[in-house]
Order: C-alpha cells, then structure tokens, then sequence
C-alpha cells in the first residue's frame, strides 16, 4: 500500500474488544490440572521471619557497598604526584 494513497477507511479506530474483530472458536475454557509446587513461602515461615531475613540481608548489602566504597577511595588516593612536588628527574 502506498501511504500517500491512503484513505481514512484504513484508519480504523475500534476497540480490540469490538464484535467487529472477534474470531469464532469453539473452544471457550482450558481447565489446568494439578501442577509441582515450584516455591514460594514455606510453611510454617512467619512474617517475623521474612522481616528479620530481609533485614539481615539489606545490612549485609549496606556493608558490602560500604567496603565497595572504601576500596574505590584507597585506589584514588595520591602517591605523591601532583601534590607541589616538582617530578622526579627524568634518567
């Protein structure tokens, strides 16, 4: 199709839900069977539980990215260069 060509019959507007765009099937409902436990919360695991591991895992994160930031600033400190000192001589 040529865009320039177009005609406003081309743009339609209609909802997807429109009768206008419904396709015809017999087949109206699946049924799921049983399926595997695939996780989740535990029995027997309390709210209390999750808050203290969130919690506990959160303060590790925070020490992790404190640590993080101490190397970064180890390796930026100066050795010397830079601070007034004329370079050392070229041999």
């Amino acid at each position: 199709h040529d865009l320039l060509g177009a005609t406003r019959d081309l743009l339609s507007w209609e909802p997807i839900s429109s009768t206008k765009r419904a396709v015809s099937s017999s087949l109206k409902a699946v049924t799921i069977g049983q399926v595997a436990n695939r996780g989740g919360v535990p029995e027997g695991y309390t709210a209390v539980d999750i808050e203290r591991d969130v919690g506990k895992a959160n303060f590790q994160l925070k020490q992790k990215d404190v640590q993080e930031k101490r190397n970064v600033q180890e390796a930026k400190k100066w050795i010397g260069e830079g601070k007034g000192a004329p370079p050392p001589p070229q041999r």
